[in-house]
Order: structure tokens, then sequence, then C-alpha cells
């Protein structure tokens, strides 16, 4: 399971950084305890980073992302009460909750400068292998956060309806979107990357903060989901 030998290293994408292994969290023997739980798809990897979220570090090269994390579910009301971030992965782990890249190999500039795959890689990545991954690991619930991971769910199918342009400000909604197309019903949430800088126009055109207006709302509506009839 996972990402097949060649498909999307630098051979064959030029964003991909040359001599990487692909950070597929779902080769580990991870999840062990995962149920119908809640399924994050994020970005790639940064390519100045050595392990991604799951992985445990191998070197003094801060998890940024498993920090932001930390800090999100403080503010998320029925999101997992987690106390201490030293044990964090473990206890996201055990808490029903488990996350994917939308695209598994870091992308990087010729300067070796970070960089995001094109949303064409991103949908390849979920045609061939985010689409298998979800179909063994039955998550209820799926939160796609940032353009990268709605381009990966539009390809596996999992939005009931067609918005016109492939835009976080057409398809970000506190509302969810219901698909059958791994082959069991799944809800999907659609929502922004934890950045605290990214802002929107809201319907009555005040441009407000998307972390506070939007992605700590939408996380609390897909943990809501989540519980709901357990």
């Amino acid at each position: 399971m996972g990402v097949k030998s060649g498909c999307c290293s630098s051979s064959t994408y030029n964003r991909v950084k040359p001599g990487v292994e692909p950070w597929n969290g779902f080769q580990l023997e991870r999840p062990k305890k995962f149920h119908r739980g809640i399924l994050f798809i994020l970005e790639a990897p940064p390519a100045d980073s050595n392990h991604y979220f799951l992985k445990k570090e191998t070197d003094d090269t801060p998890d940024r992302l498993r920090k932001k994390f930390f800090v999100l579910f403080q503010k998320v009301p029925r999101a997992p009460k987690f106390q201490n971030f030293e044990t964090f992965l473990d206890d996201f782990l055990d808490a029903n909750c488990y996350l994917l890249p939308s695209f598994s190999y870091a992308c990087a500039n010729k300067d070796g400068t970070n960089t995001n795959p094109t949303t064409g890689m991103a949908k390849h990545s979920g045609e061939n292998h985010l689409l298998q991954a979800i179909r063994c690991l039955k998550p209820k619930v799926v939160v796609l956060m940032g353009t990268r991971a709605l381009a990966a769910g539009r390809a596996m199918k999992l939005m009931d309806r067609d918005l016109g342009e492939e835009s976080l400000s057409n398809y970000a909604s506190l509302e969810p979107y219901r698909s059958n197309s791994p082959g069991f019903p799944i809800t999907t949430f659609v929502t922004y990357w934890p950045m605290k800088r990214s802002k929107r126009r809201d319907p009555s055109g005040k441009m407000v903060n998307n972390y506070d207006a939007m992605l700590v709302p939408t996380l609390n509506r897909s943990f809501e989901t989540l519980y709901a009839g357990a």
C-alpha cells in the first residue's frame, strides 16, 4: 500500500526534491486503533524537513505542522483535549485521528527552497494513492485542508456537488459534502491550511481571518459529525 515505485518521484515530476523518500504515513504500522475515525489530508511535506507529522524526528528539525495542529486543537471546542505536546502524536492517533499529505513527496524549487506540488500532481495522488488509502482506512470523516488537498479530494469524487472553479473560496464551507465514491458513505469538510495570516471576504464583504472564521469552526463541525451517533 502507498506510493508505487517511481510513480511520483523526481524522475516523473521536476518539482519533487531529488533523493527523498515518500512520507506516506500509511506505510507505517499505525494506525492501530483507527476505526471510522477522522482523516486529515493536508499539503505536501516541506522540503527542509526529514520527517512529516506521523514520523518521529530523526534530527533536531522541528515538526512545524505538528505544533500548528497542537495549538489549533486547543481552540476547537469539540476536539480531543490534548494536554501535552510531547505526547501529542501518540495521543492524536489514540483519539481516532489520522493524517496524510495530499502528495507524499517533498517538493522543492531548483535552489532547494520549499514549493507546492501542482494541482495535477495532487489529483494524480488522489486518484492513484489516497483513494486506495481511504478504502483501507474507511474514515467516517475526511477534512481537506488547503488547495492541493481540495484538488486531491475532487479527484477522489469526495464532493457531491460541482461549485465551479476549484478554489477554497468556492468550496470551503461549514457544511459538509457527502459521497459514496470509496464504496461506503463518507462525510467531507473543506477548509483552509492552518495559517493565521490567510484572509477572505465573508458574505457581507468584510475581510475576515480564515483561521478563526473558517478553520476553527469547520474542525468543530467535523468532530461533531464524528461523534454523532457514536
